[in-house]
């Protein structure tokens, strides 16, 4: 907004200050403040305040058509704490051949998913649906169904994990499917418009991994459905065990992803969501003792900016 008004140098002399009170202030870890002074002693500024001000400045500088220095101010908010927004600005910048967006595969901190989904809920559907053309959650549910030959009944537990505002959900009963239903997710606001379809037996706000580990006893689950919540996390190690230890033998895992197409394994890319390569699924998937029953390419998940997005569904069977 300040480049728009053409305040750019208010607005750098407001970031210097800004960054000048956090170290006379004490900034914490990794701020250089003055620890030994009177203001530090009494007042700390939380890493967390000092890393969003550095990611408000790289933002800043980017809208300003200062990527280098963009650049630094992102990569010094990651650094004092990994901040989700941060990373997300980072992999944005990195648009240009041989580098498309961010070698990391940590997932993006909850408290960054959980206020991002919190703060769309409202206009989550119409936007991704109506707009988007987003298809994820039809694919994940047809896609179980067709790797079960086409039954629709007695599925037994169903886990919907990362079901948002119940768009899995909604398909499941359409298609005629029977079973217990229960769906988890971060955003509490999503879970309320999930709750409003009346599809679920269950509904539960918390980390999926956490849930599962936490809540589900060993081979307890028919299938598991998560549509587009992968490329939220990075690394789907941890969830693919929990996934693994929770389904019945012969139980299968349906789940979509968006497509890595120049090489690595996992990647937050420029449009702040990850991608994952083929090779790095199967591979997965076998350590944890599923065999890919299918994996079929999806020219067209969502559109951006009226461009498809090219993804991956598979389907995994517990052996």
């Amino acid at each position: 907004a300040a480049v728009e008004a053409g305040l750019e140098e208010e607005a750098e002399a407001l970031f210097k200050r800004g960054f000048k009170l956090v170290d006379e202030w004490g900034g914490g870890e990794g701020s250089g403040g003055r620890e030994g002074s009177a203001q530090a002693q009494a007042v700390t500024v939380p890493p967390a305040a000092h890393a969003e001000l550095w990611t408000n400045y790289g933002v800043y500088c980017k809208e300003a058509g200062r990527p280098d220095d963009a650049r630094a101010a992102l990569e010094r908010a990651v650094e004092i704490g990994t901040d989700g927004h941060a990373l997300v600005q980072l992999a944005s910048l990195r648009t240009g051949e041989g580098e498309n967006g961010l070698d990391r595969s940590e997932k993006l901190p909850a408290e960054y998913v959980t206020s991002l989904f919190d703060s769309y809920s409202d206009a989550f559907e119409k936007e991704l649906v109506g707009t988007l053309a987003y298809q994820g959650h039809v694919l994940v549910v047809d896609g179980l169904l067709d790797a079960a030959g086409g039954r629709t009944t007695d599925f037994g537990t169903v886990l919907d994990v990362g079901c948002g505002t119940g768009l899995c959900g909604e398909i499941w009963a359409k298609r005629g499917c029977t079973s217990r239903l229960v769906g988890v997710d971060l955003a509490q606001r999503m879970l309320e418009l999930a709750e409003s379809k009346g599809v679920y037996d269950e509904l539960h706000c918390g980390d999926i991994v956490e849930y599962m580990d936490g809540k589900i006893d060993d081979a307890s689950v028919d299938a598991v459905l998560s549509a587009d919540v992968f490329i939220y996390i990075g690394d789907i190690g941890d969830v693919l065990k929990s996934c693994a230890r929770v389904l019945k033998p012969g139980g299968r895992l349906s789940f979509t992803v968006e497509a890595l197409k120049d090489g690595g394994e996992v990647r937050l890319l420029p449009c702040g969501r990850f991608g994952h390569s083929s090779s790095y699924i199967r591979e997965l998937a076998a350590r944890c003792g599923f065999e890919v029953q299918v994996e079929r390419s999806v020219d067209a998940l969502r559109h951006q900016g009226g461009v498809p997005v090219k993804g991956g569904l598979f389907v995994l069977r517990k052996a």
